[in-house]
C-alpha cells in the first residue's frame, strides 16, 4: 500500500530525496511539485547527441559523438537522440542507466551484445513511446526474444533489423 508523502515527516523527506536517483527525485517531484523536503529542483541536461554506453570489466563507460557533458551524479540526463549500447552481456545491470538517464531517444542500436527477453524489458521500461528503430550488430538473441516480444514492449517501433552475423543463442536443455 502506497504511503502518502505528505504524512512523511520533514526530515525524512529531505533524506529521502538524498537517497533517491536523479530519476528517482525527478519523480516525486512531479507528483507532490510543492511539498517541502524535496527541493531543490531536479536539474535535467538534454543531450541531442548519439550517446554510446559501453561494459567492460573495469565498469561502464559513456561517450558522446559531439560535445562533452560535465558528470555529476546527481544530474538526471535526458537523450534525445540515438542511444547504442555496446558490449552488455546477460547479467550487465542497467539500474545505472534506468537511476540517472531519461531515454526519450528515436533509435537503439546494440553492438557485440547478448540480447535476452529481461534485458530487452528492462529498456523497455526505461524509454518512452518514441523508440521507432532498434538494430542488432554481431549479437547473440535468446529465442524468446522474437520479433513480436519487441514490439508488444516498443509499441511504436517501425524497424526492427537483425543486423548482421547476427549469432541465435540457443540454450542447452535441462535435464
Amino acid at each position: 500500500m502506497p504511503y502518502p508523502l505528505s504524512k512523511l515527516a520533514y526530515g525524512l523527506r529531505c533524506r529521502l530525496r538524498e537517497l533517491a536517483t536523479p530519476r528517482e527525485v525527478y519523480e516525486l517531484q512531479l507528483a507532490a511539485p510543492h511539498l517541502a523536503g524535496l527541493q531543490p529542483i531536479q536539474k535535467i541536461v538534454n543531450i541531442d547527441d548519439v550517446v554510446i554506453f559501453e561494459f567492460r570489466n573495469d565498469g561502464l563507460r559513456l561517450s558522446l559523438h559531439k560535445k562533452k557533458y560535465e558528470y555529476c551524479n546527481k544530474t538526471l540526463f535526458r537523450l534525445t537522440h540515438v542511444l547504442a549500447f555496446i558490449y552488455v552481456m546477460a547479467l550487465t545491470d542497467l539500474d545505472v542507466i534506468h537511476g540517472q538517464y531519461l531515454l526519450d531517444v528515436s533509435y537503439i542500436a546494440f553492438y557485440h551484445s547478448h540480447i535476452t527477453l529481461e534485458l530487452i524489458k528492462k529498456l523497455a521500461k526505461s524509454t518512452n513511446d518514441n523508440v521507432g528503430s532498434i538494430e542488432f550488430k554481431k549479437c547473440r538473441i535468446d529465442l524468446d526474444v522474437t520479433l513480436d516480444a519487441i514490439t508488444a514492449m516498443f509499441g511504436n517501433i517501425a524497424i526492427c533489423s537483425p543486423g548482421s552475423n547476427v549469432k541465435i543463442y540457443r540454450p542447452k536443455p535441462e535435464y
